[in-house]
C-alpha cells in the first residue's frame, strides 16, 4: 500500500494552483498517493485523477488546510503532512 501525503498548498508565498502543479510533478515519481489541502476552486480544473483534494473552507481555524492537514494524520487517514503555511493558522 503506498503512503498517503497531504500536502498542505494555501499558505504559502505562491498560488495554490501552481504549488499543486509542482506536488503532482513530484508525485508522478514517488510511489505515494498525494492528497492536496486546499480549497478545491483555487486547484487546478484538470486534476489528474489519482490526486484526493482535502476540501479545506478556511484560511484560519478548525477549516484551515494547516488544521485538516494534521488532523487527517492524526485520524491515521495519512501517514505524513507537509506544509510551508504559518501555524498561526491553526
Amino acid at each position: 500500500m503506498k503512503p498517503r501525503i497531504v500536502v498542505d498548498v494555501m499558505g504559502a508565498d505562491r498560488p495554490p494552483a501552481e504549488l499543486a502543479r509542482g506536488a503532482i510533478q513530484a508525485s508522478a515519481k514517488l510511489p505515494l498517493t498525494l492528497v492536496l489541502a486546499a480549497r478545491r476552486r483555487d486547484l487546478p480544473p484538470d486534476l489528474p485523477p489519482t490526486i484526493e483534494v482535502l476540501e479545506c473552507p478556511q484560511d484560519e481555524g478548525e477549516g484551515s488546510s494547516i488544521a485538516r492537514g494534521i488532523a487527517a494524520v492524526g485520524r491515521g487517514e495519512a501517514e505524513a503532512f507537509l506544509s510551508a503555511g504559518s501555524t498561526g493558522a491553526v
